[in-house]
């Protein structure tokens, strides 16, 4: 199996659920600090991701984020995870 280089690391699995969730925080306190929580859901909270799978976030916030924030958000986590990433306004 060959290595794949995400979230900074050279991996040869998938990253873990903590990892993961690691990684968003920082994206978040960087980028959304109004960010009250965020909950991961999907075949990453499951640690059933597979090589196509997206990352599904869910985000809450005090105060809504403009369009050009929440792509920030997901282009600064799609970037280092090198997957698509799918964000619902909770």
């Amino acid at each position: 199996m060959a290595a794949t280089r995400r979230f900074g690391y050279t991996w040869r699995m998938e990253p873990t659920t903590d990892q993961i969730a690691e990684f968003v925080q920082q994206v978040l306190n960087a980028a959304a600090p109004q960010t009250l929580f965020a909950v991961l859901f999907g075949s990453g909270a499951r640690a059933t991701m597979r090589p196509f799978s997206d990352i599904d976030i869910g985000l809450y916030f005090d105060h809504e984020p403009d369009l050009l924030t929440l792509g920030d958000i997901a282009g600064r986590i799609e970037a280092h995870a090198g997957r698509a990433v799918d964000i619902v306004m909770l």
